[in-house]
């Protein structure tokens, strides 16, 4: 989820339209940014009428994460953090003739659906935590977002190659000076080896190019790895979003 978000001063609550079809269930997002009140959340939660709600804040809002919804229950779902690159700051490798990254065109739509299978296989996301939502369902949302972003000509995806093998895959969406990575990631074979860092460095080429001030990316807090990467390029956290999903309580195990 974009960090804009949860810039603005109103919570929104809408059905996902996309995620009920995928899991065939009533899936809805309530989004609560840190300056909105919260009068009228509850009721609108359940006006919705909807067996998920995925219900997201930035961390510092407890009281919305404790909004008493009748007949769901609370599963929490985690904490996603975001970091950011200022593009005068970040600490970009330097380039190698083994590594060579490229705009996505719209040839690639195959391979980039095949990298970013390849990098999330069993990535433990928000949905992992809900029992009734299927890991392999959720996995197939990534490659939607990937496909739809390639498939609407994003000059920020980029894939990365090594001697002429892709082997990285980074997409990005961008607003107002910003950039957003959506998914960035090397395939599991190819992983600690500074691959990374090239990739990322197609990325802010990119920004910089469209100029561009700064990028955002987010991940799983889990996923310290991945964060410390982004601590030596010279990013840092900027702000934590808290998940729950609420589950009507009728389709729970007992």
């Amino acid at each position: 989820m974009s960090l804009a978000n949860f810039r603005g001063a109103e919570w929104a609550v809408s059905v996902s339209h996309a995620e009920s079809e995928r899991f065939g269930l009533t899936v809805a997002r309530a989004t609560v940014p840190r300056a909105a009140e919260l009068v009228g959340l509850r009721d609108a939660i359940e006006r919705v009428d909807a067996d998920i709600v995925i219900l997201r804040s930035t961390a510092d809002r407890g009281d919305a994460m404790g909004v008493p919804v009748g007949g769901y229950r609370a599963l929490p779902a985690g904490t996603l953090m975001y970091w950011e690159g200022r593009l005068d700051h970040v600490r970009d490798v330097e380039p190698s003739p083994h590594f060579q990254t490229r705009t996505v065109g719209a040839d690639d739509a195959d391979v980039v659906s095949d990298t970013i299978a390849r990098v999330f296989a069993g990535y433990l996301n928000h949905y992992s935590v809900n029992p009734l939502l299927d890991d392999d369902l959720a996995a197939a949302g990534y490659l939607e977002w990937a496909e739809r972003t390639v498939a609407n000509g994003s000059a920020g995806s980029v894939v990365l190659e090594a001697d002429g093998v892709v082997v990285g895959v980074a997409t990005a969406s961008s607003a107002e000076g910003e950039w957003e990575i959506e998914l960035a990631g090397i395939v599991p074979d190819r992983q600690r080896g500074g691959l990374y860092a090239h990739l990322l460095r197609g990325i802010h080429e990119g920004a910089r190019h469209a100029d561009a001030n700064r990028v955002v990316i987010s991940t799983q807090s889990h996923n310290i790895g991945v964060q410390r990467a982004w601590a030596r390029l010279g990013y840092e956290p900027i702000d934590a979003i808290e998940t729950v999903h609420l589950v009507r309580e009728a389709l729970l195990p007992a």
